[in-house]
């Protein structure tokens, strides 16, 4: 039914390939990849990963505009797809949203780098050192 109604609002092509299945075309790939997918993998390093997730904890506006960031590129960019593709007019609309989506997975890298840059030191780093006689 899915498949129907994908098909029906112009997501799928015609079937291109010998099989007769359809071929999907680019705004289904984006916003299953690029709207749902990288999405979800932001979202959940922000609770799993125990660093960062500590970070975010202190850090929220960090997570919020990552994630609108790459919501809002994906937005405009499927959008842009499904309504012209690739024409003059709808061109630079798709450069945007892929522009958004690089930037807010360049924000949530910055993030990630800053967290994992402030790990807390090893027991070993805080004793003090031994003269070696015991």
């Amino acid at each position: 039914m899915l498949c129907v109604w994908l098909w029906h609002v112009g997501l799928y092509d015609r079937p291109s390939r010998e099989s007769g299945t359809p071929y999907v075309t680019n705004p289904t790939r984006r916003w299953v990849g690029q709207g749902f997918l990288l999405t979800l993998m932001v979202s959940m390093a922000a609770r799993l990963l125990p660093v960062y997730s500590a970070d975010v904890l202190k850090r929220r506006r960090l997570l919020e505009v990552t994630l609108d960031l790459l919501l809002i590129g994906v937005l405009v960019r499927v959008s842009a797809e499904a309504i012209g593709g690739y024409t003059p007019l709808t061109g630079p609309l798709v450069a945007l949203g892929g522009s958004l989506g690089v930037v807010g997975f360049a924000v949530f890298a910055v993030g990630m780098w800053s967290a994992l840059g402030r790990l807390p030191r090893t027991a070993a780093a805080n004793r003090p050192p031994t003269s070696g006689v015991r």
